[in-house]
């Protein structure tokens, strides 16, 4: 991780390295970690592991994490990331994906928001349906996914405080178009943990 300065983009520092051990970071399928500025420290989020870091690159506190993704600081006592639980619904088991409140000591606590996995209600992957997507901002989680254009929004507590609403149109998906995302969706190999032997939708 390369410190820069905002006045002449100059290199400044730089710290921690590649690797599972203390002071290092792994990141999953090649998409980088993940680095939030929160409460004065340096947060960065690598597989299974946040780290805290001071501005000038020295290291304070790393916490382990057995369970969840894509985590990120919410308050001064709290995160927020992904995760994933399975309950039974008659004689079947469903899969969710959920977003969680996580303690500083990185076990997971309340859910704030579920969607069933992608090919859980068809057994088809619709690759242009809206996906869950999260940021955390100002005390507030800001979540998408639940159905068109709307972000609801969260308080620390879980609770919907509002929601943004855009009207919004479809753009024309071309054969061309649906060539391109399905090449892309077979080669890229971030999706080799993602590819199942099912009917893929295209809208």
């Amino acid at each position: 991780v390369y410190i820069y300065s905002l006045k002449d983009y100059k290199v400044l520092g730089k710290f921690g390295k590649r690797g599972e051990g203390p002071q290092e970071f792994l990141d999953k399928n090649n998409s980088g970690v993940r680095i939030h500025l929160h409460g004065g420290f340096i947060h960065v989020d690598s597989v299974k592991k946040m780290s805290l870091w001071n501005f000038d690159g020295s290291f304070v506190k790393e916490m382990r994490a057995t369970i969840g993704q894509n985590i990120m600081p919410l308050t001064k006592d709290k995160y927020v990331g992904e995760s994933s639980h399975e309950e039974k619904v008659g004689d079947t088991v469903k899969s969710w994906r959920t977003i969680n409140f996580f303690d500083t000591k990185m076990n997971k606590k309340e859910v704030v928001f579920k969607q069933a996995h992608f090919h859980q209600e068809t057994g088809e992957i619709n690759l242009f349906k809206a996906s869950r997507a999260f940021r955390s901002y100002n005390g507030k989680v800001y979540v998408t996914g639940r159905k068109g254009f709307q972000v609801d929004a969260f308080d620390a507590n879980g609770k919907k405080v509002f929601a943004i609403n855009r009207d919004y149109k479809f753009l024309p998906l071309t054969k061309a178009d649906q060539k391109k995302v399905m090449k892309w969706f077979k080669d890229d190999p971030r999706f080799d943990d993602y590819r199942v032997k099912s009917i893929v939708a295209l809208l």
